[in-house]
């Protein structure tokens, strides 16, 4: 459905009609480009997922009412990192953590090798915290792909997410 302020992408030809000196564009395809269909693509998966059950209340998994060892996933250089150690990482918490990229082309396989990780090691871990800071929509995609969501639902440990948070 076209809306007002959408970005579109329009693909077609001019037809010029030289009898009565008028042009017209016929169109062949109409797509959004940018954050309309980042957007459209992420409300999509999101109800493919609900329709699978993802977001019932009776899947989600329990976060233990006593965290002790927590499995930190961000990047070493985000304020993220920064932001987590600062507000948790000296209340006695055990935090092991996993260098991974939040944005860009590596993002998506480095996030999933490190849930993948932690599911598959011998720690024993309570919880695992998935974080980043801010970003726009584009740079934070690899947080709303269907290959991060089916690897958070599978996850034996669960998953706390922070996704675009605030300082602090």
């Amino acid at each position: 459905e076209l809306k007002e302020g959408l970005e579109l992408k329009i693909v077609g030809f001019p037809r010029i009609y030289e009898k009565y000196g008028k042009m017209t564009f016929e169109v062949e395809f109409i797509g959004l480009i940018g954050e309309g269909a980042l957007k459209l693509a992420f409300e999509k998966l999101k109800k493919k997922l609900e329709a699978e059950g993802y977001f019932d209340i009776e899947r989600k998994k329990r976060i233990p009412e006593y965290v002790q060892r927590i499995g930190l996933i961000t990047s070493n250089y985000g304020e993220a990192k920064k932001d987590f150690m600062i507000n948790l990482g000296n209340f006695g918490f055990k935090i092991n953590f996993f260098d991974v990229r939040v944005e860009g082309v590596h993002a998506l396989d480095d996030i999933l090798s490190s849930i993948r990780w932690f599911n598959e090691s011998l720690l024993d871990i309570d919880i695992l915290v998935l974080t980043r800071g801010g970003g726009s929509l584009e740079s934070l995609q690899p947080f709303n792909s269907e290959q991060v969501a089916r690897a958070i639902f599978s996850s034996r440990t669960p998953i706390i997410t922070g996704i675009g948070h605030e300082n602090d």
